[in-house]
């Protein structure tokens, strides 16, 4: 599971990591929100903290508002802000003794190795056969039928169910 304040490559990496056929989901940190408490009803889940550097930060924030054509600064992307986001979610993974990363200066591929490698190499390395950590079934993330997020590992695909967006680039 991979945590962390909006736009440090959570759901990037996250896809990353799926096509290399590992189970996962990522939690966006909210300021003045809440874990949603699922997080703690796993067992054994391996939590991974990512985290970036506040003016990287802000820049990222500033040109995904300009794409978007909101042109109003808001705490989104302001700088003291985003410290006190950073700064929240560095005393949450404290709290929970959840590794962390720093990706400002690291590509998709490269949090990503050190989620494998530096979160919790134990934990990837135990298990039944030689799929150990990774995803071999199907996982369904949903509440209605028809609707939702299949996650499938014999192919290590994502699939969103009830959205046609994706129905003509997924094969």
């Amino acid at each position: 599971i991979l945590i962390g304040v909006s736009r440090t490559s959570k759901t990037p990496t996250s896809i990353y990591l799926a096509n290399k056929g590992f189970k996962v989901a990522n939690i966006p940190l909210v300021a003045n929100t809440h874990l949603p408490e699922e997080l703690f009803g796993f067992k054994k889940p391996i939590i991974i903290g990512l985290i970036k550097d506040p003016r990287s930060l802000m820049q990222v924030r500033q040109t995904r508002l300009k794409m978007m054509g909101e042109n109003n600064q808001t705490s989104y992307d302001d700088i003291s802000h985003i410290k006190f986001e950073i700064t929240q979610a560095r005393l949450i993974f404290t709290k929970y003794a959840w590794p962390s990363i720093d990706v400002s200066r690291r590509s998709v591929e490269e949090t990503s190795a050190s989620v494998i490698f530096d979160g919790a190499p134990e934990v990837f390395a135990q298990g039944t056969g030689s799929a150990s950590g990774l995803m071999t079934g199907s996982v369904f993330l949903g509440s209605t039928t028809g609707s939702g997020i299949e996650l499938h590992g014999g192919s290590a695909y994502i699939r969103s169910i009830g959205y046609d967006g994706f129905a003509d680039t997924i094969s």
